[in-house]
């Protein structure tokens, strides 16, 4: 049996747990992972058995997720959410400068579309059911529609996000944006992309939000390592792909969270 794991992020993991699962990790076929503070941990114990690429949405064609467009105006982009967040303090610190951002937008371009996206239903409902009582030109989009007919977007656009495969999926077409965290989990997923993304990381309660430079108009780029990732990723994803439709092996594979 022909057994891997690829784009696994397996933050927070202690060493103590990280010894327990290495003895199983040990009898893979590949395991790969798309943050290096999951590689740093398993690596002491199985030097030479973890790889460090990335993601597994490099492993797929963009074009069937995402579509760059050209627009007359700009559109505001939320992505929000409110999980592991660590109180009502900090969810206030949060929704003042999401507002802010908001206010200033509408401000600089008046009738100008403002869209929150549903990336988890239900839960990603929170702050769009708060910010649409004191702005109701703000549109979900839900996820239903997303994965019916993917997304557009375009490099007039401005994002702010909390969800890491939002910020994934807007970078894959060069664009950058602002990203919140305020947990270690979140601080090492967003980490996981600085290679990347030309985003922006706060830290919230800590960092501010730059209207000024959240607001610059920027052209659509890509930093050098993404097109590496993008390379390793297919690759490895072509080599394993071709390895399990051998007759005579079967497999079982593990993928990434969204």
């Amino acid at each position: 049996m022909l057994t891997y794991a690829t784009g696994l992020g397996l933050q927070p993991l202690s060493e103590e747990k990280a010894l327990q699962i290495s003895k199983f990790i040990e009898s893979y076929f590949c395991f790969d992972v798309r943050d290096y503070a999951s590689y740093q941990v398993l690596e002491k114990f199985l030097p030479g058995k973890i790889s460090f690429i990335g993601d597994d949405y490099f492993c797929f064609p963009f074009s069937e997720v995402v579509t760059l467009v050209e627009k007359e105006t700009p559109v505001l982009r939320l992505c929000l959410h409110n999980e592991l967040s660590e109180g009502d303090e900090n969810e206030e610190i949060f929704i003042n400068q999401v507002e802010l951002a908001i206010s200033a937008f509408i401000q600089k371009f008046p009738g100008s579309l403002i869209r929150f996206y549903e990336f988890r239903p239900g839960s990603d409902g929170y702050f769009y059911k708060r910010l649409k009582q004191k702005f109701p030109v703000i549109e979900m989009v839900f996820f239903e529609t997303i994965w019916k007919h993917g997304l557009q977007f375009s490099a007039k656009d401005f994002f702010l996000s909390t969800r890491f495969h939002f910020q994934l999926i807007v970078s894959s077409v060069g664009l950058s944006g602002t990203s919140f965290y305020w947990s270690e989990y979140y601080k090492n997923k967003f980490d996981s992309l600085k290679y990347v993304t030309d985003w922006s990381f706060l830290k919230l309660g800590e960092e501010q939000l730059d209207l000024e430079s959240f607001f610059e108009m920027r052209s659509p780029s890509f930093l050098i390592d993404f097109g590496r990732v993008n390379r390793e990723k297919e690759f490895l994803a072509n080599r394993l792909y071709q390895l399990t439709e051998l007759p005579h092996l079967s497999q079982h594979s593990m993928a990434a969270d969204s």
